[in-house]
Protein backbone atom coordinates (compact mmCIF):
# COMPACT_ATOMS: atom_id res chain seq x y z
CA UNK A 1 0.00 0.00 0.00
CA UNK A 2 3.14 2.66 0.74
CA UNK A 3 4.80 1.65 -2.33
CA UNK A 4 1.49 1.96 -4.49
CA UNK A 5 0.67 5.83 -2.77
CA UNK A 6 4.13 6.93 -3.28
CA UNK A 7 4.03 5.85 -7.00
CA UNK A 8 0.54 7.61 -7.15
CA UNK A 9 1.52 10.51 -5.58
CA UNK A 10 4.63 10.94 -8.21
CA UNK A 11 2.43 10.39 -10.98
CA UNK A 12 0.30 13.36 -9.56
CA UNK A 13 3.36 15.45 -8.90
CA UNK A 14 5.13 14.73 -12.62
CA UNK A 15 1.09 15.74 -13.87
CA UNK A 16 1.16 19.16 -11.92
CA UNK A 17 4.65 19.74 -13.67
CA UNK A 18 3.38 19.24 -17.16
CA UNK A 19 0.56 21.55 -16.39
CA UNK A 20 2.54 24.13 -15.16
CA UNK A 21 4.91 24.08 -17.93
CA UNK A 22 2.50 23.90 -20.24
CA UNK A 23 0.73 26.49 -18.80
CA UNK A 24 3.93 28.61 -18.58
CA UNK A 25 3.49 28.67 -15.07
CA UNK A 26 6.53 26.76 -14.05
CA UNK A 27 9.78 28.84 -12.68
CA UNK A 28 12.75 27.95 -11.96
CA UNK A 29 15.22 29.99 -9.50
CA UNK A 30 18.51 29.55 -10.90
CA UNK A 31 22.12 29.26 -9.01
CA UNK A 32 25.41 28.56 -9.25
CA UNK A 33 25.73 25.18 -8.78
CA UNK A 34 28.42 21.89 -8.98
CA UNK A 35 26.70 20.07 -11.89
CA UNK A 36 29.20 16.93 -11.27
CA UNK A 37 28.00 17.17 -7.65
CA UNK A 38 24.43 16.91 -8.93
CA UNK A 39 25.69 13.62 -11.14
CA UNK A 40 26.92 11.70 -8.06
CA UNK A 41 24.14 12.45 -5.96
CA UNK A 42 21.47 11.32 -8.77
CA UNK A 43 23.72 8.39 -9.41
CA UNK A 44 23.87 7.40 -5.77
CA UNK A 45 20.07 7.69 -5.46
CA UNK A 46 19.96 5.10 -8.66
CA UNK A 47 22.19 3.12 -7.45
CA UNK A 48 20.03 0.48 -5.45
CA UNK A 49 17.45 0.36 -8.45
CA UNK A 50 20.06 -0.29 -10.86
CA UNK A 51 21.29 -3.21 -8.76
CA UNK A 52 18.42 -4.60 -8.21
CA UNK A 53 18.18 -4.60 -11.87
CA UNK A 54 21.40 -6.54 -12.76
CA UNK A 55 22.20 -3.53 -14.15
CA UNK A 56 25.46 -1.44 -13.40
CA UNK A 57 25.87 2.06 -12.87
CA UNK A 58 28.90 4.15 -14.14
CA UNK A 59 28.86 7.86 -14.26
CA UNK A 60 31.82 9.68 -15.88
CA UNK A 61 32.97 13.29 -15.16
CA UNK A 62 34.74 15.30 -17.57
CA UNK A 63 37.92 17.32 -16.30
CA UNK A 64 37.34 20.71 -15.11
CA UNK A 65 33.82 21.07 -15.11
CA UNK A 66 32.56 24.42 -14.58
CA UNK A 67 29.82 25.49 -12.18
CA UNK A 68 26.26 26.23 -13.72
CA UNK A 69 23.94 28.70 -13.49
CA UNK A 70 20.45 26.01 -12.67
CA UNK A 71 18.05 24.99 -10.41
CA UNK A 72 18.70 22.47 -8.41
CA UNK A 73 15.65 20.15 -7.92
CA UNK A 74 14.77 20.85 -11.53
CA UNK A 75 17.79 19.41 -12.74
CA UNK A 76 17.85 16.86 -10.02
CA UNK A 77 14.47 15.76 -11.61
CA UNK A 78 16.37 15.87 -14.93
CA UNK A 79 18.81 13.99 -14.36
CA UNK A 80 16.88 11.37 -11.83
CA UNK A 81 14.35 10.97 -14.82
CA UNK A 82 16.62 9.87 -17.49
CA UNK A 83 18.30 7.58 -15.15
CA UNK A 84 15.31 5.85 -13.77
CA UNK A 85 14.30 5.36 -17.67
CA UNK A 86 17.43 3.92 -18.57
CA UNK A 87 17.93 1.50 -15.56
CA UNK A 88 14.44 -0.03 -16.55
CA UNK A 89 15.05 -1.70 -20.29
CA UNK A 90 18.92 -3.29 -20.28
CA UNK A 91 18.67 -7.15 -19.20
CA UNK A 92 20.66 -8.40 -16.20
CA UNK A 93 24.41 -7.45 -16.98
CA UNK A 94 23.65 -4.39 -18.93
CA UNK A 95 25.40 -0.90 -17.77
CA UNK A 96 23.77 2.42 -18.02
CA UNK A 97 26.26 5.18 -17.97
CA UNK A 98 25.62 9.17 -16.83
CA UNK A 99 28.66 11.03 -18.73
CA UNK A 100 29.09 14.43 -18.01
CA UNK A 101 32.13 16.97 -19.50
CA UNK A 102 32.14 20.18 -20.76
CA UNK A 103 31.74 21.42 -24.49
CA UNK A 104 32.79 25.31 -25.06
CA UNK A 105 30.41 27.06 -23.39
CA UNK A 106 27.83 24.44 -23.08
CA UNK A 107 27.90 21.33 -20.41
CA UNK A 108 26.93 18.07 -21.97
CA UNK A 109 24.80 15.63 -19.80
CA UNK A 110 24.52 12.28 -21.19
CA UNK A 111 22.70 9.34 -20.22
CA UNK A 112 22.94 5.93 -22.38
CA UNK A 113 21.97 2.43 -21.29
CA UNK A 114 22.69 -0.82 -23.67
CA UNK A 115 18.83 -1.45 -23.56
CA UNK A 116 16.62 -2.41 -26.01
CA UNK A 117 16.67 0.40 -27.97
CA UNK A 118 13.78 2.67 -29.98
CA UNK A 119 12.79 1.76 -33.63
CA UNK A 120 12.98 5.00 -35.90
CA UNK A 121 9.19 5.13 -36.12
CA UNK A 122 8.85 6.06 -32.43
CA UNK A 123 11.83 8.76 -32.19
CA UNK A 124 9.83 11.87 -33.27
CA UNK A 125 6.94 11.33 -30.56
CA UNK A 126 9.45 10.88 -27.86
CA UNK A 127 8.65 13.31 -25.00
CA UNK A 128 4.61 13.61 -26.03
CA UNK A 129 3.11 12.93 -22.48
CA UNK A 130 2.15 9.98 -22.12
CA UNK A 131 3.84 8.26 -24.98
CA UNK A 132 5.90 4.94 -24.33
CA UNK A 133 7.75 3.66 -27.38
CA UNK A 134 7.21 -0.22 -27.71
CA UNK A 135 10.37 -1.78 -27.45
CA UNK A 136 8.51 -5.24 -27.34
CA UNK A 137 5.42 -6.35 -28.00
CA UNK A 138 4.51 -7.43 -24.15
CA UNK A 139 5.70 -4.45 -22.09
CA UNK A 140 7.28 -5.73 -18.61
CA UNK A 141 8.47 -1.87 -17.62
CA UNK A 142 6.45 0.14 -15.57
CA UNK A 143 5.59 3.87 -16.29
CA UNK A 144 3.37 6.12 -16.99
CA UNK A 145 5.57 7.84 -20.35
CA UNK A 146 5.33 11.43 -18.38
CA UNK A 147 9.31 11.75 -17.50
CA UNK A 148 10.55 12.53 -20.61
CA UNK A 149 7.89 15.69 -20.96
CA UNK A 150 8.67 16.68 -17.82
CA UNK A 151 12.46 16.52 -18.97
CA UNK A 152 11.52 18.31 -21.95
CA UNK A 153 9.82 21.45 -19.94
CA UNK A 154 12.50 21.73 -17.59
CA UNK A 155 15.91 21.68 -20.39
CA UNK A 156 13.78 24.27 -22.10
CA UNK A 157 13.85 26.63 -18.87
CA UNK A 158 17.22 26.27 -18.34
CA UNK A 159 17.66 27.59 -22.58
CA UNK A 160 18.66 23.98 -23.35
CA UNK A 161 19.19 21.51 -25.87
CA UNK A 162 17.78 17.71 -26.19
CA UNK A 163 18.72 15.08 -28.32
CA UNK A 164 18.42 11.22 -28.27
CA UNK A 165 20.02 8.56 -31.05
CA UNK A 166 18.75 5.07 -30.79
CA UNK A 167 18.00 1.97 -32.68
CA UNK A 168 16.61 -0.98 -31.80
CA UNK A 169 18.85 -3.28 -30.70
CA UNK A 170 21.16 -0.59 -29.41
CA UNK A 171 20.06 1.52 -26.38
CA UNK A 172 19.75 4.92 -26.26
CA UNK A 173 21.74 7.80 -25.60
CA UNK A 174 19.63 10.98 -24.17
CA UNK A 175 21.80 14.02 -24.51
CA UNK A 176 21.06 16.85 -22.37
CA UNK A 177 22.87 20.42 -23.23
CA UNK A 178 22.81 23.12 -20.81
CA UNK A 179 24.27 26.63 -21.03
CA UNK A 180 27.23 27.42 -18.25
CA UNK A 181 26.12 30.59 -17.82
CA UNK A 182 22.18 30.30 -17.75
CA UNK A 183 19.45 30.47 -20.33
CA UNK A 184 19.93 33.00 -23.01
CA UNK A 185 16.94 32.08 -24.36
CA UNK A 186 13.84 29.59 -23.25
CA UNK A 187 12.36 27.03 -25.34
CA UNK A 188 9.12 25.34 -23.51
CA UNK A 189 9.48 22.84 -24.06
CA UNK A 190 13.09 22.17 -25.49
CA UNK A 191 12.26 20.50 -28.95
CA UNK A 192 13.82 17.11 -29.36
CA UNK A 193 16.35 16.36 -31.92
CA UNK A 194 16.59 12.62 -32.45
CA UNK A 195 18.74 10.66 -34.37
CA UNK A 196 17.92 6.83 -35.56
CA UNK A 197 21.34 5.10 -35.90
Amino acid sequence: IHASGNHLLDVVNTLLDISKIESGAMSIEPEPLDIAALARDCSTLMALRAETGGVALDHVLGPGLPRIEGDRRALKQVVLNLLSNAVKFPPAGGRVTLAVVRDGDVVDLSVSDTGIGICAADLPRLGDPFFQAKGAYDRSHEGTGLGLSVVRGLVGLHGGRLSIESAPGVGPRVSVRLPIGGAGTVEQPARIVTFAR
